[in-house]
C-alpha cells in the first residue's frame, strides 16, 4: 500500500520484505521523497535523513510522529526533496554494461578474444 504524505511526499508503511520497490523508483523518478519501513529493498534504496525517512516496520506511533514532524518542519521535507535523484534509467545502464565489458575485454589476455 502507498499513501500521499502531506506537503508530497510517498509513504510506504509495509510489514513484509520486497525484493525491488517499483514504488521508491517511481516517487525519485517524480522527484518526491520516501517515508518507509526500515525492510529489504526499501531500507536499501532509501537513505533516512537524506531523501526520505526510515521507520520500524508496524510501529503506528513512529508513523504518527513522523507525518506530524513533517507538517511541523516543511524544511525537513524540504530537505529530502533536494537530495532525491532519479533511478538510472534502463539505456543509462545497459550503457554502463556495456563500457564495463569493453574495459573488461581490453584488459584480458588474448586468448579470450
Amino acid at each position: 500500500m502507498v499513501y500521499t504524505c502531506p506537503g508530497g511526499c510517498s509513504g510506504s508503511p509495509l510489514l513484509w520484505y520486497e525484493t525491488f520497490s517499483l514504488v521508491v523508483n517511481e516517487a525519485f523518478t517524480a522527484g518526491v521523497p520516501v517515508i518507509a519501513s526500515r525492510l529489504g529493498a526499501l531500507r536499501e534504496k532509501v537513505r533516512h535523513g537524506v531523501n526520505g525517512l526510515l521507520i520500524s516496520p508496524g510501529d503506528v506511533e513512529a508513523w504518527r510522529e513522523t507525518l506530524e514532524q513533517l507538517m511541523a518542519e516543511p524544511s525537513l521535507l524540504a530537505h529530502l526533496k533536494m537530495n532525491v535523484r532519479p533511478p538510472m534509467t534502463m539505456r543509462k545502464h545497459a550503457s554502463r554494461l556495456e563500457s564495463l565489458y569493453r574495459q573488461l575485454v581490453a584488459r584480458s589476455p588474448r586468448t579470450l578474444r
